[in-house]
């Protein structure tokens, strides 16, 4: 199934219009809604970003307060349709370091950046799962349209509608080890290397991902139960 295909909801598609109105007063852009499974039960998972959030803002420019006031407001227009039956978890969120890209507008948007994508039929090498940076996209028709990624330094150019699921890949990065340390021709201690700063923060991004920086993955989330 194509990049944010899934099979029809009739019930998210009743989530999705009591959302759209919210998301509008709240400035904000619903980036995806989807049913969870998890071992407390069902998750109702919204996921939220700024229009015109830069590719380098990871969070989405969203929040945790975004996502908490949008939360309560959603949980509240649930309560009073009350069309979803039996106990469940809602959650709003940014996108996160390791989005899901659900469309072509998301290939377009992160070219440069490492992504993994699944394929559906093995890439010329044999590949089903390509991790690398995307390079290049061409077309605009789901249909027709080609991406390209670097993987190992090889470039590999599938179809789009090849593909079945994709996402950023998010590395921290490594930090410079100070190398043993030596006298100068005055006899003086030679000066530790200085760490590199990790990719999130040289990236500029915001919110609160930006600060989790080193400890892994993190992303704006806010739950509720109904």
């Amino acid at each position: 199934m194509p990049l944010g295909r899934r099979p029809h909801d009739p019930q998210l598609d009743r989530v999705r219009a009591v959302l759209a109105p919210l998301a509008v007063s709240h400035g904000v852009e619903v980036v995806d809604v989807v049913w969870a499974t998890e071992r407390s039960g069902r998750t109702l998972r919204v996921t939220i970003e700024r229009p015109g959030a830069a590719a380098s803002d990871v969070a989405g420019s969203v929040s945790l307060e975004d996502c908490a006031e949008l939360s309560r407001d959603l949980s509240q227009a649930l309560d009073v349709d009350d069309f979803i039956t039996g106990a469940y978890v809602l959650e709003v969120s940014s996108p996160g370091l390791e989005r899901e890209l659900l469309r072509l507008a998301d290939l377009v948007r992160f070219v440069g950046m490492l992504a993994k994508v699944k394929l559906e039929s093995p890439a010329a090498d044999g590949q089903r799962l390509l991790r690398g940076t995307i390079e290049a996209v061409d077309g605009t028709d789901e249909a027709t349209a080609r991406f390209t990624m670097r993987v190992d330094g090889k470039l590999h150019t599938v179809a789009y509608a090849n593909a079945v699921h994709a996402q950023l890949v998010y590395e921290l990065a490594t930090e410079a080890k100070p190398g043993p340390k030596r006298a100068g021709k005055s006899g003086g201690k030679a000066k530790p290397s200085k760490a590199r700063p990790s990719a999130q923060k040289s990236a500029g991004a915001v919110g609160p991902g930006a600060s989790a920086a080193a400890r892994g993955p993190k992303k704006a989330s806010a739950r509720s139960r109904a």
